[in-house]
């Protein structure tokens, strides 16, 4: 976790890396769980929620998605390619840089 978090904080968008709440997962494809590649989705805490910091947890079983636009982040890492793609960064409209590559 160490290495992909230094990836991370090397993007502008998230220098401010160790203030923001890290959720890392196993990556889910063809509803099946993919070990080779790991999930990141960075966002704010809140309040009500987590607090900043690494958690590592399971593959989500299901997403929750509202209407606020609030910073965040999303990004694969493929363990055999040591491959990091930060494939969105910022407020949720405007964050998305491309497809996801993996």
């Amino acid at each position: 976790m160490d290495r992909i978090e230094a990836r991370l904080a090397a993007d502008p968008c998230l220098a401010n890396l160790k203030q923001l709440r890290r959720v890392y997962s196993y990556a889910v494809r063809s509803a099946k769980i993919d070990p080779n590649k790991i999930a990141v989705v960075i966002s704010l805490s809140q309040p009500d929620g987590p607090p900043a910091g690494r958690i590592i947890t399971g593959p989500p079983t299901s997403s929750i998605l509202d209407g606020r636009d609030q910073f965040g982040a999303s990004a694969t890492y493929v363990v055999d390619k040591d491959a990091l793609d930060l494939w969105h960064c910022g407020e949720a409209r405007y964050g998305r840089r491309h497809d996801p590559l993996y």
